[in-house]
């Protein structure tokens, strides 16, 4: 399956007309998705930090503080299936 990144399908979304139109432009492209759980401690242990990192074909977005693996993932696949766009989640 032919891969895209972020910024073309910023593009096709923005160009399109309707949401119609925007499911044709993808077509049958696959987004890669990695989640990979992380938490931080300072060093004297007074501040507790943890969230999820995610990357879509290789590009990390922002987001995912004080949120959990299951959290993410599961607005990830309600999202994209709703919209009918392939996808592929792998975990770090």
């Amino acid at each position: 399956m032919k891969k895209f990144d972020l910024e073309h399908l910023y593009k096709l979304a923005t160009l399109s007309k309707s949401f119609d139109e925007f499911k044709n432009l993808i077509g049958n492209q696959e987004l890669v998705i990695e989640l990979e759980d992380w938490d931080y401690r300072c060093g004297d242990g007074c501040c507790y930090e943890w969230g999820v990192d995610c990357t879509i074909n290789g590009e990390k977005i922002v987001g995912g503080d004080y949120s959990n693996l299951g959290e993410i993932e599961q607005g990830i696949k309600i999202i994209l299936e709703y919209l009918g766009i392939n996808y592929e989640i792998k975990y770090k």
